[in-house]
């Protein structure tokens, strides 16, 4: 105890009593200090209760205590409601008080899912014969063709266009316009915002033409969702994290752009302000696309557009307006005109996507390993930042570092920015150098938004381990194959392992015969259809402690050598089409809570809650299990089956099996990687696998979204809040 400020007892003795414990040896001094830090652990624990009498700062525990005072009921914990219930808790007064009200049932709907929602009344949507002494005339009885606006909403959230009555149930999804119905309209994906990420291009981009994603695949821009201050207030299509559409952007600039041709205050643009929709930089040093010279368009053709636009000015006289390039959002993809192409150009863009899965700018922080905190040796990747001692402008620069280092050390090879990072790390001639694990060395390639020793005041090294890290906020892209060697002696106990955290990357990973201790990848992505996870054997090369081990990550094929012992998968999407995408025929496999497009095969299999979309082929079926699968069981051969579809859906029915085995099998709203909806399951996906998990969730990849919970959490609740006869729907947007 030497810091005079965390000495208060100590301090309030008087300066006799210091003077004489200080001439034997501080025995006073000593016992104050073990009084001090019990003194402090009592202030933070008051601390703590204060904090806890209030909803909005209270710890998780303490949520459902502070519910019972208000009499909520059944209120579900944040490990069965797959999110912290604290605002349904905190607006339980505010709905009592307005009870009944849309505004109340679409609030409480995103408060108890924790998914942005919209409240619609369908019998303001019917055509009906209205009272001459009030008429509505914002429901006419007609649908006016010419308003491609409006038409363009149809069937959706912010539908206006008068319907016909519909008397079947709202409750069952049969139907919707009837005067007691209610609809409740949910957005269940989630916005990522890219910034200042490389384009994608089909040809180099010397034709001036470009894709929002990096990989050059057409995928559309969602809005990031600004949220409603108000609890009074219903949600607008700005709001919520929708897809954006041509129409609305394009009539947004287009009435921008006439208010400048005529010298008018132009008006203001709701998804380019705070909440900015998409920005395109270009030039060098980059610099931002103003909004008026943008154009929207459909540009499934790949149309170029003009370089300017004429409108009429104040004097009635045509005035023309320049045109930087167009973009189509709908598509994701970017033109320039005619003979502009750019010296550079970046992208600031929102995508949709179920959860935090593959590679992606979300916060990664709980998932980094342990090399973070006993790192000595640390090099930063940048295309930004200047070159320096620690600082390198390639991949292949940094692992060639790597590489010169002597056995035993453990590093963090860290990009520090979104870039797209075009390198093939294969040793071959002309290429980047393989990555080398020698005994007893285990490296992290991680992105981070920064990186720095942990202590800042003194260089990084055996004497002062650790790298502070935020991995968060970027998404970088490696295009171009990766091999990685184990160099540890085959009797080595402690061979060489390799992590891989939050990366893109487009041309597989490939283990080359060695001695190397485990690969473990964590957020990342491997493009399904053009990259692979293969591990290479040779003899008295044969990776017999590999374990391959995948962990919230969408991967591509998966192939491991007879000598691979381990292949774990945690929370992932894994999918080869109709190929192969486990083969390890002699490789014990551990997989949970994923969903599998493809055929699999290997020696032993440990599998719950997962979806195996392919036949499963196991060599020796009599030790694992496969818990809460599904798994194609006539083409199958798996150890022992526990409550898996559709066996279970199958007992006590005779008759043609196969052909009623059908009715259970998945369906999904896309199986494209790159769509929004990938592998999530589709809105006819049979109950049975819908709710089929051990816990009663869904099976497969999101499974810890708990969606099911949410919904009965949801449905419970309209009980209370929705007026007498009226019904209300649950209806999914995304």
């Amino acid at each position: 105890m030497t810091d005079a400020s965390q000495e208060r007892l100590y301090a309030l003795l008087p300066t006799i009593y210091r003077i004489r414990d200080s001439e034997q040896g501080q025995p006073l001094r000593t016992l104050l200090g073990l009084m001090e830090g019990q003194l402090r652990v009592l202030e933070a624990d008051i601390r703590n209760l204060y904090r806890n009498w209030f909803i909005e700062t209270c710890e998780p525990w303490a949520i459902p205590y502070v519910a019972d005072l208000l009499g909520v009921q059944g209120l579900a914990s944040p490990s069965q409601a797959g999110f912290d219930p604290r605002a349904f808790v905190a607006n339980t007064i505010a709905y009592r008080r307005r009870k009944g009200t849309v505004a109340v049932l679409e609030q409480l709907a995103a408060d108890v899912t924790d998914w942005p929602s919209h409240a619609g009344e369908f019998y303001q949507r019917l055509a009906v014969t209205q009272y001459l002494n009030h008429v509505r005339l914002n429901s006419p009885a007609t649908v006016d063709v010419r308003d491609a606006a409006r038409l363009e909403l149809l069937e959706g959230p912010f539908d206006a266009t008068p319907h016909t009555v519909d008397v079947r149930r709202i409750e069952v999804d049969r139907g919707r316009y009837n005067v007691p119905n209610v609809g409740l309209f949910l957005w269940r994906l989630r916005p990522y915002p890219i910034r200042g990420g490389d384009p994608g291009s089909l040809a180099g981009f010397t034709d001036g033409r470009c894709t929002f994603d990096p990989l050059g695949r057409d995928v559309p821009l969602f809005g990031e969702g600004k949220g409603e201050e108000e609890l009074t207030h219903l949600s607008e299509e700005i709001d919520v994290p929708a897809r954006l559409r041509r129409r609305a952007l394009y009539d947004e600039l287009e009435a921008y752009r006439q208010a400048l041709a005529r010298n008018e205050t132009p008006p203001e643009l709701p998804h380019f302000g705070d909440t900015t929709a998409f920005r395109v930089y270009t030039g060098t040093p980059p610099q931002p696309v103003p909004p008026e010279q943008i154009a929207i368009c459909d540009l499934s053709a790949w149309d170029r557009p003009a370089a300017s636009r004429t409108y009429l000015g104040p004097d009635r006289q045509p005035r023309s307006l320049p045109i930087a390039l167009a973009v189509d959002p709908e598509l994701g993809r970017i033109t320039f005109p005619d003979g502009a192409v750019p010296s550079s150009v970046r992208v600031d863009y929102v995508y949709g996507f179920s959860a935090d899965m593959g590679g992606g700018p979300y916060d990664r922080l709980a998932s980094l390993p342990d090399v973070v905190a006993e790192a000595t040796w640390l090099v930063s990747v940048s295309r930004d930042q200047a070159p320096s001692d620690s600082v390198v402008g390639t991949l292949a620069e940094g692992v060639s570092k790597w590489n010169a280092q002597e056995p035993g050390v453990v590093g963090v090879i860290a990009l520090l920015d979104g870039h797209t990072y075009e390198e093939d790390l294969t040793g071959g001639s002309g290429q980047g150098p393989s990555i080398l694990l020698p005994d007893g060395s285990r490296l992290l390639i991680v992105a981070a938004k920064s990186a720095a020793p942990l202590n800042s005041g003194a260089p990084l090294g055996a004497q002062n381990p650790g790298v502070s890290l935020s991995p968060s906020d970027l998404r970088p892209v490696l295009r171009g194959s990766v091999s990685m060697q184990g160099t540890a002696p085959a009797d080595s106990e402690d061979p060489g392992s390799l992590f891989l955290n939050g990366l893109w990357v487009d041309g597989g990973l490939s283990v080359q015969p060695g001695n190397l201790g485990l690969l473990s990848l964590t957020h990342c992505t491997l493009a399904p259809t053009s990259s692979t996870l293969a591990a290479a054997s040779t003899e008295g090369q044969r990776n017999r402690k590999l374990v391959v081990h995948l962990e919230k990550c969408i991967c591509g094929p998966i192939s491991l050598a007879d000598g691979v012992p381990t292949l774990e998968v945690r929370g992932c999407v894994v999918d080869a089409g109709a190929g192969a995408a486990v083969d390890g025929t002699g490789t014990h496999l551990a997989i949970d809570d994923s969903t599998v497009f493809g055929t699999v095969s290997g020696q032993t299999l440990d599998a719950s809650n997962t979806i195996f979309m392919g036949a499963v082929q196991i060599v020796r079926r009599q030790t694992g299990c496969a818990r809460f699968c599904y798994v194609p069981a006539d083409i199958s051969l798996t150890p022992r089956r526990y409550r898996c579809q559709p066996d279970l859906g199958l007992e006590g029915l005779t008759g043609d099996l196969a052909s009623l085995a059908v009715r259970f099998r998945p369906s999904f709203t896309s199986t494209r990687c790159g769509d929004p909806g990938y592998a999530q399951l589709g809105e006819r996906c049979p109950d049975e696998i819908r709710t089929g998990a051990e816990d009663e969730s869904e099976m497969g990849a999101f499974r810890p979204l708990l969606q099911p919970q949410r919904e009965a959490s949801l449905r419970l609740r309209l009980a209370e809040y929705l007026p007498a006869g009226m019904e209300a729907g649950i209806i999914h947007v995304t």
